[in-house]
């Protein structure tokens, strides 16, 4: 029961994303600025739900700060090449790009280091 209602809790999450990141981009100029002014309202959205979910309690020491160093690296590469990826192609077609490389990346590294064992419903899913 928890899986069906944390996949019907990302699907809703997900439609409303795109909803609303389609509507910022037809109601704004088209241009670097713009983009990273979504992101970071994205940005500090999620630290607001996080900042709730913990229950207001916030550990950070050292092994913290340097994941979230290390993720922060990441995001921001990511965002560049998001930029760049959509100043040469359209929405839809980077959006089916970035989203299946993450799930590819994600099922490897879950095979690759959790030791995951790859079902036939897992292969049709990275496939599908």
């Amino acid at each position: 029961m928890n899986v069906i209602l944390f996949m019907l809790i990302l699907c809703v999450i997900s439609v409303c994303n795109l909803f609303l990141q389609k509507k910022f981009q037809l109601r704004t100029a088209e241009n670097v600025l713009n983009f990273a002014f979504y992101n970071l309202i994205n940005a500090f959205l999620a630290c607001v739900y996080f900042l709730i979910a913990s229950g207001f309690n916030v550990d950070i020491n050292m092994k913290t700060y340097l994941f979230s160093v290390g993720y922060a690296m990441i995001v921001c590469v990511s965002l560049v090449l998001s930029v760049c990826m959509l100043s040469r192609t359209q929405i839809s077609t980077s959006t089916i790009v970035a989203s299946s490389g993450n799930i590819v990346i994600s099922t490897v590294f879950g095979i690759v280091y959790f030791g995951e064992i790859l079902s036939i419903s897992l292969f049709a899913a990275i496939v599908l």
